[in-house]
C-alpha cells in the first residue's frame, strides 16, 4: 500500500519529501525487506532529499530483521558522512542486529545508549543463556537511568531466573510486577509454570495453573 502512495505521488509529478520517503522505508522494514530500504534511502541521497535520523534507523531496523548485521553496521557508519547523530532509537536497532547475528558481547558495548526497548532485548537475550545475574544487573542498571520496566521487561526478568533454575526467584519479581501495578499476561504464568515444572515442583505449576487456567487458555 506504501509503495503504490508513493508510486501515485510520481505519477502525479508531487516531489517526495522525508516523511514519503520514511513511510515507503517503514514499508520495507516490517517485511525485513533490508536491500529494498537501502535503495529508497540511495534514491533519497540522489534526489536531494536528506535523510534524516529516522530514516538511517528505519534501514538499519530492516537490515536487523533481515539478518544482516554488516549491512546494518554499515548503514550506521554512513550516518556520519551525513552528519546525522544517532539517537536510542538508532541504538537499539543496531542492538537487534547485533543480538540476532549472536554478538552478544558487541551488543553489551551499546548499553549506555539503549531505551526501554532495547534494555529488554538486552535482558531477554541474557534470560536465553540463563545469565540471571547479568539480568538483574541490566534490570537495576535501566531503573537507575530513570527508566521505567514494563510488563515486558520484568517478563524477560523472569524468564532469566527461569532458565537459571530459579523458579522462586522469577515468582519475586512476578510479585514485584503487580506491586508496580501492572497487570500480568499468559506469558507471565507460563514462565513461572513451565519453571516450577522443570524443577519438578508440578504442585506449585499447578496451583499456578489452577489459579490462571482460563487466561492461559484464551
Amino acid at each position: 500500500a506504501a509503495a503504490a502512495a508513493f508510486q501515485e505521488m510520481l505519477q502525479q509529478r508531487l516531489t517526495p519529501d522525508q516523511v514519503s520517503y520514511n513511510t515507503l522505508l517503514d514499508a520495507h522494514a516490517k517485511s525485513a525487506d533490508g536491500t529494498g530500504a537501502h535503495q529508497v534511502l540511495n534514491e533519497m541521497i540522489n534526489t536531494s532529499v536528506a535523510p534524516g535520523v529516522v530514516s538511517f534507523t528505519i534501514v538499519i531496523e530492516a537490515y536487523a530483521r533481515a539478518g544482516d548485521r554488516a549491512a546494518a553496521e554499515e548503514v550506521f557508519k554512513s550516518m556520519q558522512r551525513f552528519n546525522v547523530q544517532p539517537n536510542q532509537i538508532t541504538y537499539t536497532a543496531l542492538l537487534r542486529a547485533r543480538l540476532e547475528a549472536g554478538d552478544l558481547a558487541a551488543a553489551e558495548r551499546l548499553e549506555s545508549h539503549l531505551n526501554l526497548v532495547g534494555y529488554t532485548l538486552l535482558i531477554d537475550a541474557y534470560a536465553r543463556l540463563g545469565k540471571c545475574v547479568k539480568a538483574e544487573e541490566t534490570f537495576e542498571a535501566l531503573t537507575q537511568r530513570g527508566l521505567t520496566p514494563n510488563l515486558a521487561t520484568y517478563t524477560a526478568l523472569m524468564k532469566a531466573y527461569a532458565k537459571a533454575h530459579h523458579p522462586h526467584k522469577a515468582e519475586e519479581v512476578l510479585d514485584r510486577l503487580k506491586a508496580e501495578g501492572l497487570e500480568p499476561n499468559a506469558l507471565s504464568y507460563l514462565t513461572l509454570i513451565n519453571a516450577h515444572s522443570k524443577e519438578g515442583d508440578l504442585r506449585r505449576a499447578e496451583e499456578l495453573y489452577s489459579e490462571q487456567g482460563p487466561s492461559l487458555a484464551s
